[in-house]
């Protein structure tokens, strides 16, 4: 199982902006971000929707332990489903 971490890095205090990424690694989450956090489940769907990035299997998110699964429908189309494995809660 792996754990996924958000980061937030290149702040633009005027634009009020941020870039930010999910990694699985907490040392690099350390290195790009000192305040990184453990990624929520809207996080992995932002992310997934956003770059088309599939996280799949067992994963340890803010809300507990999540179960992705991706599938393909028959028009070709990719949908995401996550699901909280709620034997497994809280993380």
């Amino acid at each position: 199982m792996k754990t996924i971490y958000i980061v937030q890095y290149n702040h633009n205090e005027d634009a009020n902006t941020c870039n930010w990424d999910l990694v699985e690694s907490e040392q690099e989450a350390k290195l790009i971000d000192p305040d990184y956090e453990i990624a929520s489940v809207d996080d992995l769907y932002d992310m997934m929707a956003g770059c088309g990035y599939i996280y799949e299997g067992l994963i340890k998110v803010k809300e507990g332990i999540v179960k992705a699964v991706s599938s393909t429908l028959y028009d070709g189309l990719r949908y995401i489903k996550i699901n909280i494995e709620s034997n497994m809660m809280p993380a």
